[in-house]
């Protein structure tokens, strides 16, 4: 299992470029809840109406994760990684913590030594 970033996932709802490696993805993926509410937020921020977005993502099919202390403590010590969001952090640390590869829109990540394989879809 992959964990999706939000950055990807808002790729694939407002068909942006990259959208079609989201596509083919997102049986093998999940997110973090506070992903979820990261793509809600910036839902909002251009123009959806914040209960459009919200029941948009509950609809989804996607596995959604709810990060452990374990988590947020992991996520707290890549905030040494500048340019890293909340949301950015919390995606990479599940993916530390599960073994697994990131998928996300967001080139910034491939430069820092995340400890997880980031995948890229543009």
């Amino acid at each position: 299992m992959k964990l999706l970033d939000a950055s990807a996932l808002l790729a694939f709802i407002l068909d942006e470029p990259g959208a079609e490696a989201v596509d083919r993805e997102l049986e093998d993926c999940a997110m973090s809840v506070v992903n979820a509410s990261e793509t809600a937020e910036v839902l909002r921020r251009k123009g959806v109406p914040i209960d459009k977005a919200i029941a948009d993502l509950a609809a989804m099919t996607l596995p959604w994760v709810t990060p452990s202390i374990d988590t947020a403590m992991c996520a707290a010590r890549l905030s040494a990684h500048k340019g890293l969001s909340l949301g950015d952090r919390f995606c990479i640390a599940e993916a530390q913590l599960r073994g697994a590869p990131v998928v996300t829109a967001d080139r910034a990540w491939a430069t820092h030594a995340l400890g997880v394989a980031v995948e890229l879809i543009r």
